[in-house]
């Protein structure tokens, strides 16, 4: 009969105290809870102290070297703009230059109508204006005697297009058939 009977639990406690004894359980139950609960939120946050500042350290490290690779770059860039826009201002200035200067065409045609009797031309060079070298035409040719080579270069160096006129006295050592080279120089606007 020992195994089949169940053991009653009884109450023997009244309702009131009964509620009391299970309300202080939970309030219990419940404290420990947060305790564990606020035990475990610590620990959680300790162990997050570490990698916090370790990021916090890669950051600060990876923001210097982004700054220094900006100032390397920004540096560069502004060393290549700047030459860029000196390379421009120059020729900027060659192309007002030649549109202000007068034609080629123009001046070639002009050293051509200088009126050169004994005098025959082989050849005209023209170099062009390029930064502080002002444009040049070189007139190449023979004349048939001195007097006649200085008329030429006379008229040359008179002509209102020329600036200067350069004849090497080297040319008058001849006294017929003078091989020559005028070099004239054309004023820049």
């Amino acid at each position: 009969m020992a195994a089949n009977m169940l053991p009653d639990l009884t109450n023997l406690l009244p309702e009131e105290r009964t509620r009391a004894l299970r309300r202080d359980y939970f309030y219990r139950l419940g404290t420990i809870a947060a305790l564990l609960l606020t035990l475990l939120l610590a620990l959680h946050a300790a162990l997050l102290i570490l990698p916090y500042r370790y990021l916090e350290s890669e950051i600060q490290t990876r923001g210097a070297r982004l700054d220094a690779l900006e100032q390397t770059l920004g540096s560069a860039n502004e060393q290549q703009l700047d030459a860029r826009l000196s390379a421009l201002g120059t020729e900027t200035a060659a192309l007002d230059a030649i549109a202000t200067s007068t034609p080629q065409s123009v001046v070639l045609g002009e050293t051509l109508a200088v009126v050169h009797p004994s005098v025959l031309i082989t050849g005209l060079t023209l170099a062009p204006w390029h930064g502080k070298i002002p444009e040049t035409v070189s007139v190449s040719g023979t004349a048939a005697t001195r007097d006649a080579l200085r008329a030429y270069y006379l008229a040359l160096s008179s002509a209102p297009f020329v600036s200067a006129a350069n004849l090497p006295v080297s040319s008058y050592a001849l006294a017929a058939a003078i091989p020559f080279t005028i070099t004239l120089t054309i004023p820049t606007p």
